[in-house]
């Protein structure tokens, strides 16, 4: 668990239900996306801020 911690991994747990996994999946996906673009944003912001200070 460590070590997955070090390299930033998400650990995932899957259960059995009556929801359709293709569609989930799809929804995972998707956000993980977003979530990439928004801290993309974040970090430019950052680097555009720090060079400002300079």
């Amino acid at each position: 668990m460590r070590s997955t911690r070090r390299k930033k991994y998400l650990v995932v747990v899957y259960q059995s239900g009556s929801r359709d996994l293709y569609e989930s999946t799809l929804a995972l996906l998707a956000y993980n996306k977003r979530r990439v673009a928004e801290l993309d944003v974040q970090r430019e912001k950052q680097k555009r801020t720090a060079a400002m200070e300079r």
